[in-house]
């Protein structure tokens, strides 16, 4: 098992800001990634928690989200 301190040292946290209609459809997908761990900031933000090793996928699965989202007019 990998020792806490290694792990806490890759931990990210980091809010994003995103449209306030957003925030349920966003936290909803992400969810069932399993790759991060997500809280609401405010009526306009997500905090997430994640894996430094993951974050190229949460980077790129994000912005796809946001594509549709905008594609669609939401």
């Amino acid at each position: 098992m990998e020792d806490l301190k290694e792990v806490k040292s890759r931990e990210v946290v980091r809010r994003i800001k995103m449209k306030k209609e957003w925030i349920w459809f966003v936290q909803a997908i992400f969810e069932d990634t399993h790759m991060a761990a997500i809280t609401l900031g405010d009526s306009e933000s997500l905090t997430f928690f994640y894996d430094k090793k993951n974050e190229d996928f949460i980077n790129d699965y994000l912005s796809r989200i946001f594509e549709f989202l905008e594609k669609e007019g939401l």
